[in-house]
């Protein structure tokens, strides 16, 4: 079967130039996609509430790294659960999702916030606009809709 693969690197030193330059490398060769998380949004606000957002979420502060190492993308969007404060994010995510998409590159975006409830929010926001910018397949369900509610898919 066609398996395909990404790495979500998490040492700090995959994020220097020389060691960064060499992994993506490495996993070109390979195939491989690099994992882009980007956390910038659960680290700005308040200090107070960086504090809350980060107890709950605890994931590395790294740098993004925005880069494409094969014919697919693999984005990891970890939001704020106040929509104003993901608003410029997802407007760069949004122009760099439709170029890669008109480059003919797969997407695979991963959208969470430490506050669940507001995941899908997030995730149908960045979809409208990136729709707006390139025209990208509709989504499996109406999210405009009162009775549809999306779930979950099972393994099993």
């Amino acid at each position: 079967t066609d398996v395909r693969l990404a790495v979500e690197v998490r040492h700090p030193d995959f994020y220097t130039e020389q060691q960064g330059a060499a992994l993506n490398t490495l996993l070109s060769q390979y195939q491989v996609a690099r994992v882009m998380m980007d956390t910038r949004p659960i680290r700005t606000g308040s200090a107070k509430e960086q504090q809350v957002l980060q107890a709950r979420e605890r994931k590395p502060d790294l740098p993004l790294q925005i880069v494409s190492t094969t014919d697919f993308t693999f984005v990891r969007y970890i939001g704020h659960p106040r929509m104003e404060v993901n608003e410029p994010f997802l407007d760069q995510w949004a122009q760099q999702l439709a170029q890669w998409f008109q480059q003919g590159l797969t997407l695979y975006v991963f959208c969470h916030c430490p506050f669940e409830e507001h995941s899908p929010d997030i995730c149908l926001e960045l979809y409208r606009r990136v729709k707006a910018l390139v025209p990208i397949p509709l989504l499996p369900w109406q999210p405009d809709q009162d009775d549809t509610k999306p779930e979950q898919a099972r393994l099993f």
